[in-house]
């Protein structure tokens, strides 16, 4: 049976739904160094620097409009902030909400009941044009299969992006990489796959995600979301370290 590329990596057939709002929830923490206010969301810059994430920090992204999914996209909030990690809570339509973790270095380490080792990184900073590297892990979910991924990330470009929230300058990420599986001790070809994501300093995201998913060399599924709103704190006010979880 075909499936998404999170299908593969950690769901087990038949929770496709939550799967796909879960990926959109392990993408989305990748961040820049602007704050709001600070400069246009068109401006160029040459270089994205290591992330400033503020408790309040709030984005709402969702399926690429068109999709029936679309009209309520999953809320993510920044609810504490320290030198070690930073966590986020997550309010989705299902009225289920769940924690993602990041590391130091901007990674994901947890989301709900699935773990990164030693990490899901998809920008590595300081981030430029002309800038690659290769992005290994294993995902492992409570009580389901393990996955190994690995891919290979370039920036090729900058562009003005639009989606729903606005117009944002954005360098462009490719990625070319595959999955393979251990369901019950038993090694499994899994899929390879292509994805293009744009991140932008202005909004300290990925604002934009387009891959597609190969299962023996036939494409078999795709996976597009964008930025719907967001929200980040004004640096010049005082924040808390922590805020309580909706």
């Amino acid at each position: 049976m075909k499936g998404s590329l999170f299908d593969k990596c950690c769901v087990l057939r038949g929770h496709r739904k939550a799967a796909r709002i879960a990926l959109l929830v392990v993408l989305s923490p990748l961040f820049g160094t602007t704050a709001a206010g600070e400069q246009s969301t068109i401006q160029p810059v040459s270089q994205a620097d290591t992330p400033v994430f503020r408790v309040g920090d709030t984005w709402a992204i969702g399926p690429t409009r068109g999709d029936p999914s679309s009209q309520h996209p999953p809320r993510q909030t920044v609810i504490e902030v320290t030198p070690e990690q930073t966590r986020i809570a997550v309010q989705t339509t299902s009225g289920n909400p769940y924690e993602i973790d990041l590391n130091s270095a901007g990674a994901v380490t947890v989301s709900g009941p699935t773990q990164y080792r030693p990490g899901r990184g998809y920008v590595h900073f300081p981030l430029s044009v002309g800038a690659s590297w290769d992005e290994n892990y294993t995902a492992t979910a409570t009580g389901r299969e393990t996955s190994w991924v690995a891919h290979h990330v370039t920036v090729d470009g900058v562009e003005i992006v639009h989606v729903v929230a606005g117009n944002f300058f954005a360098f462009r990420l490719v990625a070319r990489g595959e999955v393979d599986r251990v369901v019950k001790g038993a090694y499994h070809r899994g899929s390879t796959f292509t994805e293009t994501y744009w991140y932008a300093p202005s909004v300290k995201r990925v604002i934009k995600h387009e891959s597609t998913n190969y299962y023996y060399g036939a494409s078999a599924d795709d996976l597009n979301w964008e930025l719907y709103n967001y929200s980040l704190v004004d640096p010049l006010k005082p924040a808390a370290a922590a805020a309580k979880a909706p």
